[in-house]
């Protein structure tokens, strides 16, 4: 949990955020045909970090996943970075 007090001329606010548990290891998910925002918030939720590489000519719809590598299910070290293969120009 994170608090955070500003004052100023119009009085003090206080802002809460909510505590977030980040996982000990990055299990790789699903994403084949989510979009590339809902991989990329897939696999931060689950402890990795991602990069984009985007691949012509595969038939499937601009911005969506074709897959990852590592694939979905493996286990690796928190903070891994994990390449998401997408279709793009």
């Amino acid at each position: 949990t994170c608090t955070v007090t500003a004052t100023g001329p119009g009085g003090t606010t206080t802002a809460t955020s909510a505590a977030r548990t980040v996982p000990g290891v990055c299990r790789v998910p699903a994403t084949r045909g989510l979009t590339i925002l809902k991989a990329k918030t897939a696999l931060a939720n689950r402890g990795c970090r991602s990069t984009v590489t985007r691949l012509t000519g595969t038939g499937v719809a601009v911005g969506r996943v074709l897959g990852t590598t590592p694939g979905a299910g493996i286990i690796r070290a928190n903070g891994t970075t994990i390449t998401c293969a997408c279709a793009g120009n």
